[in-house]
């Protein structure tokens, strides 16, 4: 029988999370370059809230690709380690794994 060794939420962090965080602050951060976003009084921004907003998108897009997208579903049958980028799947035998470990910089056990 194979048990899932990896969260639940891997589907979710990898491909949902990861694709409207990056989409979503990307928005606005062309629409911000593009003069779209005003204040109250109808003011622009200013010029250096563009950058500013370009470097948070392109660091956290790093991070979000670093910290979600690569991850992988992993599972475990009695002579098997199963993973899975969710398109293709490889099979390790288990006598041939050394050691298996999650990354503890993120608190949610992916």
């Amino acid at each position: 029988m194979i048990k899932p060794i990896s969260s639940l939420m891997t589907f979710f962090y990898k491909f949902i999370f990861s694709s409207l965080w990056i989409a979503g602050f990307g928005m606005g951060t062309v629409s911000l370059w593009l003069g779209k976003m005003r204040d109250k009084f109808g003011n622009q921004p200013p010029a250096n809230d563009q950058w500013l907003f370009l470097v948070m998108w392109i660091t956290g897009s790093l991070f979000i690709y670093w910290g979600c997208v690569r991850l992988k579903r992993v599972r475990l049958d009695d002579k098997t380690l199963y993973i899975s980028n969710y398109l293709e799947e490889i099979r390790v035998p288990l006598e041939n794994v050394a050691s298996v470990s999650e990354n503890r910089w993120i608190n949610i056990h992916p």
